[in-house]
């Protein structure tokens, strides 16, 4: 039924495209739209479009750099997520989708950087703490992934995900007893 929707979605913003050309905001949509289909090229392009004819649109350039990155192409996503936080520095999925980038890149201490701005911008936001802490499991630190996933915990107490992935990195330092009950804890609020 989403497929549907977003098939009836696209077609209607077509049609009002082709009445209104230059709405930014028409072709902004059709970007998302298209990218939630799986039609990334389509989506960088609509995306383009509307930056094309508003470049202080801040949710055209991201939406470019979700196609951008979905399409491999690294290094264009880099520069429209930065030209959106630069347009609107308080975009936690950017500065998020960031860090992606640069993990998919491989470089560490640049992608730390963009998730724990993305924590900055929004300490709720468990999936910037738990790439964060992925991070440093990666690189067989998990002392410094509980860290992460503590801090966040101390803000966030009851978020299932980091308490699974609190008992994750418990087992990994080696901490099963401690994991145990980090795993009925996640259970309990799942």
């Amino acid at each position: 039924r989403a497929a549907g929707n977003l098939s009836a979605a696209k077609e209607e913003l077509e049609a009002w495209i082709a009445l209104h050309m230059n709405d930014p905001i028409a072709h902004t949509n059709l970007a998302a739209v298209l990218s939630g289909m799986g039609d990334d090229a389509a989506a960088r392009d609509a995306g383009e479009r509307a930056a094309e004819i508003d470049p202080g649109l801040v949710a055209a350039h991201f939406n470019i750099g979700v196609a951008q990155q979905s399409l491999g192409d690294h290094n264009a996503a880099l520069e429209r997520y930065r030209r959106t936080l630069a347009l609107e520095p308080g975009h936690a999925a950017a500065a998020l989708n960031l860090g992606e980038v640069y993990t998919t890149l491989g470089d560490t201490a640049e992608a730390a950087r963009a998730y724990r701005r993305a924590l900055d911008i929004d300490p709720g936001f468990a999936k910037a703490a738990i790439n964060l802490a992925d991070m440093k499991l990666a690189a067989d630190d998990p002392e410094a992934a509980l860290r992460v996933v503590d801090d966040f915990l101390a803000r966030n107490p009851s978020h299932p995900a980091a308490l699974a992935f609190k008992a994750f990195a418990l087992r990994d330092a080696g901490r099963e007893a401690e994991a145990e009950d980090g795993d009925e804890a996640a259970d309990d609020r799942a």
